[in-house]
């Protein structure tokens, strides 16, 4: 699929391409949908949209909305709606036209709502937001909408020495300060933004900490020249995106560290739990007075080893069990201690954890609750010698799942081929790894569920399954005659 936007008018259950834009900047490209939403508004007819566009780009007939959706969604990466119907534009994802879509104010939406955008939208600048968004721009704002960005774009030509994503934008060289300084107060909310976050001015940033948008407040706190003093200030502000942004940098001096981890809104310990790259924050959060958030430090990316050593002592079960369930890097000192935990859930979690040694795996497989012994024989890295004494296992679901997996050797399967326990032996047939041989032999079991899996294995022989479709089990003949479509008599 090529990535280039279209611009398409739909009116009255159908709809037309009006043309593509090839590198074309998300500024430009909004620009020229508020122009072609001017000239065609209030437009009743496809003839009428034809009258006043010219010769439309592809020359297509007026099809129905459904008839062209396949063309949209092979043609354009970044299909937007001209809506006739409702007066409005907006980005139609992979060509559909939003049923739910919502108009709004302009300047409202943008202050609402613009920490909801993605920064880094296609085709360029910011600018963007409003498609990504999937916001409905009314053509009662359109002339609102065209005058903002002149102003907005020279602003931020002023501003901007280069780059295309937030992050990666320069402020001009050749700015003077009193300049910036001016943007900082009164520029519009984006150029703000910008600023904030690129900014090393101590007193714009002092500014910007109080902006009244708060999605530039948040800009502040992720800036590494923002000073203790107004991280401070920031970590005390009543909305919760802004005390996480604080909570999310890497480097939180000592006492903001403590103000976050006793921040009383639950979601945002959660979040900064799960998310925070400082060390000093999930330590404290690994001792906070509730269990979820303390479950929630065990999915960090960067957990320390001395913050796992205090969770592998936690006094909740559930937390012990996270913690055991980690799937990304383990200490392995963590999980030998896990393994003799108290608590046979948690050495389950340890018995299924991919991470989980051999060595420690082949203890587990002695282990005296039936669980963990099940999720030792359903690890793929358990040894072949430990599946071995798995097969010999007193429960019979330990056998079946040795009997189900997929790193399970041929010689196993052809022992558990013989057990006693018919579930085994389905469990036998389920293996993709089963030899044919063992497969047949199991076509004329004694027991029809097992005869009943043969015949509803993925891949069973062919004779194998006329033999079955004559098989004196209802249940079984049934099954094998589905391959041939046919029902029974």
């Amino acid at each position: 699929m090529s990535e280039r936007p279209t611009i398409s008018v739909y009116l009255d259950d159908h709809i037309a391409d009006v043309g593509y834009y090839m590198d074309c900047s998300g500024l430009v490209l909004l620009m020229e949908c508020c122009d072609l939403a001017k000239r065609l508004d209030g437009c009743a007819s496809y003839s009428e949209v034809k009258e006043r566009l010219g010769k439309l780009a592809m020359d297509s007939d007026w099809r129905s909305h459904e008839e062209l959706m396949h063309e949209l969604e092979s043609n354009s990466e970044f299909p937007i709606v001209i809506d006739l119907d409702r007066r409005c534009f907006y980005y139609g994802e992979r060509g559909f036209r939003a049923d739910d879509i919502e108009t709004v104010g302009w300047r409202e939406w943008l202050e609402d709502n613009g920490a909801e955008t993605n920064w880094g939208a296609r085709y360029g600048t910011f600018y963007d937001y409003w498609a990504s968004a999937g916001m409905a721009v009314s053509l009662d704002d359109v002339d609102a909408v065209l005058a903002w960005l002149e102003t907005d774009q020279r602003d931020l030509n002023s501003v901007v020495a280069s780059g295309t994503y937030l992050d990666e934008f320069v402020i001009a060289p050749d700015l003077p300060l009193g300049e910036l300084r001016r943007f900082a107060r009164e520029g519009d909310a984006y150029v703000r933004a910008f600023i904030a976050r690129a900014t090393d001015d101590e007193d714009t940033l002092a500014t910007l900490a109080v902006d009244p948008v708060f999605w530039v407040r948040e800009q502040v706190a992720t800036n590494d020249s923002t000073s203790g003093e107004l991280l401070n200030r920031l970590v005390g502000d009543e909305v919760a995106s802004v005390r996480l942004a604080v909570g999310q940098r890497r480097q939180v001096p000592e006492g903001i560290q403590r103000m976050l981890a006793g921040d009383g809104d639950l979601e945002l310990r959660k979040k900064l739990a799960r998310e925070s790259p400082c060390y000093g924050l999930l330590y404290l959060l690994a001792g906070d007075v509730d269990e979820e958030v303390r479950k929630a430090v065990t999915a960090n990316l960067i957990l320390p080893d001395g913050v796992m050593a205090t969770l592998v002592n936690d006094e909740c079960v559930d937390v012990r069990v996270a913690l055991a369930q980690r799937t990304s890097s383990f200490e392995e000192e963590a999980l030998v201690k896990l393994a003799g935990d108290e608590s046979p859930l948690v050495r389950r979690a340890v018995a299924g954890n991919s991470y989980t040694s051999a060595e420690t795996l082949r203890a587990l497989a002695g282990d005296e609750s039936p669980l963990v012994r099940r999720a030792v024989a359903g690890n793929s890295y358990t040894s072949a010698e430990t599946l071995r004494a798995l097969a010999d296992d007193e429960d019979p679901q330990v056998r079946c799942a040795v009997a189900a997996g997929f790193h399970t050797p041929e010689g196993v399967l052809r022992a558990l081929a013989d057990d006693e326990d018919p579930q085994v032996r389905c469990a036998v047939v389920t293996n993709p790894h089963t030899p044919e041989g063992v497969l047949r032999a199991l076509a004329d079991d004694e027991d029809p569920e097992v005869r009943c899996a043969v015949a509803t294995s993925p891949d069973p022989p062919g004779d194998v399954l006329c033999a079955l479709a004559e098989d004196e089990d209802y249940e079984v003949r049934c099954a094998a005659r589905k391959w041939f479509g046919l029902d029974e008599e």
